[in-house]
């Protein structure tokens, strides 16, 4: 289904404040010197940024800063203006990046769809990525990284080269805020899912993602999901979305489909290694997509991603997933806790681990040693 109108939100909290002011303006916009701009970006910092950016890579500066007012990306890079950007996240637990690799192997397959060159060694873009972890000196957080079709023209190509950005953030360290007993509710989304080949690359390109989700917001609800003309439920926004079917399978999106993040795909791998000797009522695991029918008949359904872990969903389209199927009320069934903190405890480094990259913070407690 292709949607040409225009969305309508349902309350106007969704829309940004202010406006344009009526009247002639009376004082001049300031032209800055260089002194005057640095001054501006050191002091002018917003909460997140001050609470939770620990260091920040550019190629465009050649190295690392940690003061958040100097993690820019200039107005000319494609990543601004176009999107034109691949990206990757990357969660640090305890001084430990997990699953590092895995992550490496999707940015370069999705750079190889967007046509985007590394402009480094892939040797170099490792050494960057742990460096600025460790220069963040923060043992929790996530590794975001970014591949931009680089600086150059407002045209849609024209760049010397590509760009590397990559940032340290606490800001999804403790995921405490999530009601996850209560579960959240979902409604699916009148906008129009991302086609095949650019679900499978993930670039930065997310205002499908964000529209959704004010849609959603406009509406009480927590998600929007995202589903095609045939009723086959996609995804959520920036999330994978799973079930439970009453007869005990969970179900997944399967991975060549891109509808499957590197979490849901964890929980995927983890329920058939683990939950048969566990407590969860799940009988088997289905890779394959399924609809909004399914979803609405399911004992359980779930939202998974590396920022929430698993939640589950209580409601779709406003009626109560899972009812008589078990004795929460109008809350979240139990299955959702259990598959995160299967997700949780995976996530922690144990001895031997082939999914934990160390941190090398020695390297960083001064740059000195590392400008050469």
């Amino acid at each position: 289904m292709h949607n040409t109108a225009p969305i309508t939100f349902r309350s106007q909290e969704a829309a940004a404040a202010g406006g344009v002011v009526k009247g002639a303006r009376t004082t001049a916009t300031p032209r800055l010197t260089p002194e005057r701009v640095m001054l501006r970006l050191s002091e002018v910092q917003h909460d997140t940024a001050l609470k939770s950016f620990g260091a920040f890579y550019s190629s465009e500066l050649g190295g690392i800063v940690t003061q958040p007012g100097f993690m820019v990306v200039h107005m000319d890079d494609h990543m601004v203006h176009k999107g034109d950007a691949v990206a990757e996240s990357v969660l640090l637990v305890d001084g430990y990046l997990y699953q590092l690799e895995a992550h490496l192997a999707r940015f370069r397959a999705s750079a190889e769809l967007a046509g985007l060159p590394l402009p480094c060694s892939e040797e170099r873009l490792l050494r960057v990525l742990l460096d600025t972890a460790a220069a963040s000196m923060k043992m929790n957080g996530m590794l975001h990284f970014w591949l931009s079709r680089g600086r150059g023209s407002f045209g849609l190509v024209d760049t010397p080269g590509t760009s590397l950005y990559a940032l340290l953030s606490t800001e999804v360290a403790y995921n405490t805020d999530i009601d996850r007993d209560g579960g959240w509710k979902a409604v699916a989304s009148p906008v129009d899912p991302k086609s095949a080949y650019f679900t499978a690359l993930r670039s930065t390109s997310q205002i499908q993602a964000a529209v959704a989700q004010l849609e959603a917001y406009s509406r009480g609800a927590d998600l929007g999901l995202f589903v095609d003309s045939a009723g086959t439920l996609l995804s959520g926004p920036d999330c994978s979305i799973a079930i439970l079917t009453r007869e005990g399978a969970l179900v997944i999106p399967p991975d060549d489909t891109g509808l499957a993040g590197m979490a849901a795909r964890n929980v995927a791998e983890l329920v058939m290694q683990y939950a048969a000797g566990d407590d969860l009522p799940i009988t088997e695991v289905q890779r394959r997509l399924f609809t909004t029918a399914e979803l609405a008949a399911a004992a359980e359904a779930f939202a998974i991603n590396s920022f929430i872990g698993v939640v589950g969903i209580s409601h779709f389209d406003g009626q109560w997933i899972g009812e008589d199927a078990h004795e929460y009320v109008d809350k979240a069934g139990p299955v959702s806790l259990g598959l995160n903190e299967m997700l949780v405890a995976d996530r922690q480094y144990k001895q031997g681990s082939t999914q934990h990259t160390e941190v090398p913070y020695g390297y960083m407690t001064g740059m000195r040693s590392q400008l050469q």
